[in-house]
């Protein structure tokens, strides 16, 4: 079997058969009798048939008589990929070798292949039908790669809205890596152009703008198969060297009453606020979770993460229009002032600002700047873990106590 279809070697096939040999083939018209018939046969199949491959083989051999033994087997067969053919057939087979003289001669053969659709003037195998298959097969092939093309389109689609960067990598057989693809995101986060990220270094499955962690490459090597996940956290900069705020930092309001700090929502029924200023195709500027939106849709008319430059003359860009940070603060201030007057249905006559405990007096002078231009009088400024502190004490009704405050904001991460 492996010598007729894997290798079509048929003089090792015809070297087998005994003088009165009897061949049943696949087709309604393969039969002869006697071995130069049928070896004249089998040497009309050389260079005819198809490269096979042949799986699943069980083969049983029983003595009938002395020295006659009755052999049946079944296997798959099927074409090899080099062909341009497609044939995959349960092929079953019996035969009965005759021992003369010490030497097994094949005298039967009868080959049972479900060949229907087997042609009068095809030798030993139904090439019209494989091609036919192969074709219809391409066909498949042609038509699954274009829903396939039409669903990357989608994914790319959504991949260039969601306000996240998504990278695709290839891992290669020295461990290196290769980027694949990128979203608009990216180049937006990264304030790059897309040729300046494709021409970026990521062999290391990262690029020189993110701060290096030992943890980084080991934790995506350890990604071996489909469904594998790992959870990362580092620092990248832009490539001015400004550190990235991945996470748009919000802000809340809330009012003390019957005992304790409670949160106001906003005109969206939400507590948090986007620190987030737009500038919108009116001239006008939006503030809040309509800003945050248009962070990758419209990343050169939007600024988020000003309030960690709060105190410097560092300005920020909005079409031809420059801000400083604690003016864009104080349209935040005033974002939040305005939900509090509608949830409370009162004017706000005084404000307590919470900041980050490492601001320091040119921050805290331009935090009360910021509420001064957005009409909000100030009381007092307090660090963002004492606030936390009072509001949890007077929660339990405590005025003395140690308490471990860890503040996890969206730039910052303060122990206190």
């Amino acid at each position: 079997m492996h010598k007729h279809y894997c290798d079509n070697d048929i003089p090792a096939v015809v070297s087998l058969f005994g003088e009165h040999i009897h061949w049943i083939g696949a087709a309604e018209q393969e039969y002869q009798n006697g071995k130069k018939e049928v070896t004249d046969i089998f040497r009309s199949f050389t260079g005819k048939l198809q490269k096979c491959n042949i799986t699943g083989e069980e083969y049983e051999a029983t003595e009938i008589a002395p020295d006659v033994v009755l052999c049946t087997g079944r296997m798959w067969i099927s074409t090899d990929p080099t062909t341009e053919t497609y044939l995959r057939v349960h092929q079953r087979i019996s035969t009965v070798f005759l021992w003369t003289d010490g030497i097994p001669r094949c005298v039967h053969i009868h080959a049972s292949n479900p060949y229907t659709e087997m042609q009068d003037d095809e030798t030993g195998f139904p090439i019209r039908m494989a091609r036919h298959s192969y074709e219809y097969m391409q066909q498949c092939i042609a038509q699954q790669k274009k829903q396939i093309a039409a669903q990357a389109n989608a994914l790319s689609s959504i991949y260039n809205t969601v306000p996240c960067a998504i990278m695709r990598f290839k891992r290669n057989q020295d461990g290196s890596y290769r980027l694949i693809t990128f979203n608009r995101a990216t180049c937006d986060m990264m304030q790059c152009t897309k040729e300046e990220i494709e021409n970026t270094d990521w062999s290391n499955g990262f690029c020189g703008q993110i701060e290096w962690n030992s943890n980084l490459r080991a934790r995506l090597d350890s990604l071996k198969k489909p469904g594998d996940s790992v959870t990362l956290e580092y620092k990248l900069h832009r490539k001015t060297g400004e550190p990235i705020d991945i996470n748009s930092t919000n802000s809340l309001v809330s009012v003390y009453r019957n005992g304790r700090a409670e949160l106001l929502p906003n005109e969206l029924g939400q507590y948090m606020t986007p620190s987030c200023v737009s500038l919108l195709e009116d001239g006008s500027l939006a503030v809040g979770a309509v800003a945050k939106e248009r962070l990758i849709t419209h990343p050169e008319q939007t600024v988020s993460a000003f309030k960690t430059w709060m105190g410097t003359e560092k300005s920020f860009s909005l079409g031809d229009k420059e801000f400083l940070p604690h003016e864009l603060s104080a349209m935040v201030l005033k974002k939040l002032a305005q939900s509090a007057r509608a949830a409370l249905g009162e004017e706000i006559e005084e404000a307590v600002i919470s900041v980050p405990a490492y601001f320091n007096d040119n921050q805290r002078c331009a935090t009360r700047l910021a509420a001064q231009l957005a009409g909000l009088p100030v009381k007092r400024l307090i660090n963002e873990p004492s606030a936390a502190a009072l509001c949890y004490s007077a929660a339990l009704g405590r005025r003395e106590g140690k308490l471990l405050v860890v503040d996890f904001g969206g730039g910052t991460l303060d122990v206190s």
